[in-house]
């Protein structure tokens, strides 16, 4: 479930992403399928895993009532929970082949960007790339979870 999840978070919309996002038909429109299979597993993911709403899971509360002979009518209140098998080994299948494609895709996206980048770079004085602010990363640990992250270094 975690893997269907991170996988359409690519594709999401979202503040942290809004200035890259992947494109499912330029990743996986020359695939045989690769639509079809980007649109099931997408619904999936929305309808049965991230916002469950569907009637693949469901809960059940009754009770058992006895044959009247008793002073009590009701022997026990018992509760079901049932949930429907959604991943099949074919199923896993087509995931898998629609992550490695989508994988694929990030790898050679990121060297070529990185080659711009460094091309870029390339063209700028030793001075003015040794003056450039360092990288620093920022632990959340002690931030709010609710708070979303500063992204002014995005604009």
């Amino acid at each position: 479930m975690a893997a269907l999840t991170r996988l359409y978070k690519c594709f999401g919309h979202s503040q942290s992403r809004k200035a890259y996002l992947l494109d499912p038909q330029k990743i996986l429109g020359n695939e045989p399928g690769g639509m079809d299979a980007f649109n099931h597993y997408k619904a999936e993911r929305n309808k049965h895993v991230v916002h469950d709403e569907n009637a693949f899971s469901q809960a059940f509360i009754g009770a058992a009532i006895n044959d009247g002979t008793h002073s009590h009518k009701v022997e026990r209140v018992i509760s079901l929970a049932c949930d429907m098998q959604l991943f099949t080994e074919e199923n896993w299948r087509n995931l898998r082949l629609l992550t490695s494609k989508t994988l694929e895709f990030v790898i050679a996206e990121t060297e070529r960007l990185s080659a711009e980048v460094k091309a870029d770079l390339e063209q700028e004085s030793y001075e003015a790339l040794a003056a450039r602010e360092p990288i620093t990363y920022k632990s959340p640990v002690g931030t709010n979870p609710l708070k979303r992250r500063d992204q002014s270094h995005l604009n």
